[in-house]
């Protein structure tokens, strides 16, 4: 997939302890982006309108379900406070992994996660 070759630069990482199959669309995968999300950004209404973010119309890019790996593709969308939207394109991959400290990883594309937060700061308090 094109855009996926820029995640290895562009990336952030989380990993999740827990058990389940994972997927572009399961509820731990879209918790986790959420979080990806809002990482780094302390105000308070910035970092709670980043978690409540909605994820919409997710397809799964490419998959390898035998290794439990995938590369998707979601529109992100904040309501923010005061009225209005601001919504992004994000792609993002799924692993599961299979280690003591976690079963899931979920990397994001950096440059689209922190473009889409400066976009929201800018809505919620114009800077």
């Amino acid at each position: 997939m094109k855009g996926m070759a820029r995640l290895a630069v562009l990336a952030a990482v989380v990993l999740l302890a827990g058990c389940g199959q994972y997927d572009c669309s399961s509820a731990d995968t879209k918790d986790l982006v959420r979080e990806l999300l809002a990482r780094g950004h302390e105000e308070l209404v910035l970092h709670s309108t980043l978690l409540d973010t909605r994820i919409e119309g997710i397809v799964t890019e490419e998959a390898n379900e035998n290794v439990g790996w995938y590369a998707c593709h979601a529109e992100i969308i904040a309501d923010v406070p005061g009225g209005g939207t601001k919504k992004a394109d994000l792609y993002y991959e799924v692993s599961q992994v299979d280690s003591a400290d976690a079963d899931l990883e979920v990397v994001v594309d950096r440059e689209v996660a922190e473009e889409f937060a400066a976009a929201v700061r800018w809505s919620i308090d114009g800077r």
